[in-house]
């Protein structure tokens, strides 16, 4: 199975170079990976004390899971045949803890939870869900239609909660009345969750990708865009750097930055005071996650290439080279 999206949960210990068939209960930090073959999803999780990976520790998710780590537990997301939220305290697959059905359709592109509510992200309705945690039921929601791009969807995708616990929001704004979807600019937006109202939006690149240490912008196949910090300042370009961003993440002053080149390698980028090349893969990366003991963790998929490894990667952030799987 393909590696969908990882979220990270708790602090983080070192990775292992290879994991047991089984694994003792989790109790320390963990990885949570959601896997599918585009038929059926799966969940994974690696325990990051021993490396132990125990590689279904739930089935039958559909086609296109999501997980995500939101205020301590994880959120199991089941975008097709399903339309369902469920969330789960770490390591406890067995019964979640709520399960929030979703209107069908909406194609969840991600959670947070702040506070007693629950966030919801939907890629086709111009409205972010709001979940009431306490008293189980959805509330009215965030209207975003005045943020639309031309075919009235302003494609919200992923969120980010501010130190001060405020919600920030990336909008793609594709306009998907014609084929090709055309790029409008794209926009950070800000969300009270206690008042649900909106504030300030800052415009960015096109279909922007909101991570907790920036937003890359630009669509597939153009060197369009760009790594911004989170006020919309431009750090790197993909013309300056000669590829298509995909990922991004920081730690302690280091980053790493991956993307696509047009003739199917993924490219990988480190910062420590200045950018410098470092190992190539044949693999897609669809998402990584920075470690405390200087390393990272990158989702891969096979990509165009038969032979390219398809799982868990890692990446020695110091020196920029893949140090296991």
């Amino acid at each position: 199975m393909r590696v969908a999206v990882l979220a990270l949960l708790a602090a983080c210990g070192p990775a292992a170079e290879k994991a047991p068939a089984s694994c003792p209960a989790m109790v320390g930090p963990q990885l949570v990976i959601a896997t599918t073959d585009y038929s059926t999803g799966a969940l994974a999780a690696v325990d990051l004390e021993t490396g132990c990976v125990a590689d279904r520790v739930m089935s039958r998710l559909g086609g296109d899971p999501l997980v995500v780590e939101a205020d301590g537990l994880v959120a199991v997301v089941q975008r097709s045949d399903g339309d369902v939220i469920r969330l789960y305290q770490p390591g406890k697959w067995r019964e979640p803890l709520a399960e929030i059905g979703v209107e069908p359709g909406s194609n969840i592109h991600d959670v947070a939870i702040v506070g007693d509510r629950l966030f919801a992200s939907s890629y086709e309705r111009a409205t972010v869900d709001v979940y009431d945690l306490v008293d189980e039921r959805w509330l009215e929601g965030i209207d975003l239609s005045d943020h639309a791009d031309d075919d009235g969807i302003p494609e919200a995708d992923r969120f980010r909660i501010t130190d001060d616990a405020v919600l920030q929001l990336a909008l793609q704004r594709l306009d998907r009345d014609e084929l090709p979807w055309s790029p409008q600019a794209g926009q950070i937006i800000t969300i009270d969750p206690v008042e649900m109202m909106l504030g300030e939006a800052i415009e960015v690149g096109p279909s922007p990708r909101l991570f907790d240490s920036g937003v890359l912008t630009g669509v597939y196949g153009v060197l369009d865009g760009a790594l911004t910090d989170l006020d919309g300042e431009v750090i790197l370009t993909e013309a300056e750097a000669g590829f298509d961003f995909s990922a991004h993440g920081a730690r302690d002053g280091r980053q790493v930055l991956v993307g696509s080149t047009f003739e199917g390698e993924t490219r990988v980028l480190c910062f420590d005071g200045s950018w410098f090349d470092g190992d190539a893969t044949k693999a897609w990366v669809s998402d990584l996650a920075m470690l405390d003991d200087g390393t990272a963790i990158l989702a891969t998929r096979t990509g165009w290439h038969r032979d390219a490894t398809s799982g868990l990667t890692t990446l020695d952030v110091e020196t920029c080279s893949f140090v296991g799987e």
